[in-house]
């Protein structure tokens, strides 16, 4: 049992760019500038899942299995948006533009909504430790009800789902001294 080991998402924020966007990896320097964040999250703020399926293979001679195979995987991040930007507008309408004429802006969202794939950081921070998951590729794969009242801002809600690259499906870098002591 170690304390020190106990992390709380104390606050943080979740970064898009274009595919193909420069990573961090380490959690000190500056992000890519092509990096734009989606600004305040809701404060139940950040779900990740890791949702796994397996299939067991059996034997006349053993029926508890003898080799147990992953069939397929989702990776999630879930979060509600509430500041309402043309970036979180593009997550959520699957592509939408927004445009600005003459003091007027305009987000044309397509008849068609398209699966939105995006470069992510999600950045983390409990304290001194900073905690950033870069994603080389995600997709938009679930977007919850938009309430527009009176009582409450308006949240955009918003899961995320790894789709990673060639390499990987990302990479979680933390300065944590305490799991960095772990790990060596």
């Amino acid at each position: 049992m170690n304390d020190d080991l106990v992390r709380v998402g104390a606050t943080g924020n979740v970064y898009f760019a274009a595919v193909g966007t420069t990573l961090p990896t380490d959690v000190t320097t500056a992000l890519n500038a092509a990096f734009k964040p989606v600004g305040y999250v809701d404060p139940d703020a950040l779900t990740e899942t890791l949702s796994v399926s397996t299939e067991k293979v059996r034997a006349w001679q053993k029926k508890a299995g003898v080799r147990t195979l992953v069939t397929e995987f989702d990776w999630t991040f879930q979060f509600k948006a509430i500041e309402t930007s043309p970036l979180v507008l593009e997550l959520f309408y699957g592509g939408a533009d927004s445009a600005t004429a003459l003091g007027v802006s305009t987000t044309t969202i397509p008849i068609e909504l398209a699966t939105v794939q995006k470069a992510c950081v999600i950045e983390i921070t409990d304290g001194d430790v900073i905690t950033r998951y870069a994603i080389p590729v995600v997709e938009v794969s679930d977007r919850g009800e938009t309430k527009h009242s009176g009582a409450e801002g308006t949240g955009w809600d918003l899961t995320i789902s790894v789709v990673g690259d060639a390499t990987a499906l990302g990479y979680r870098i933390t300065n944590d001294p305490a799991f960095a002591a772990l790990a060596s």
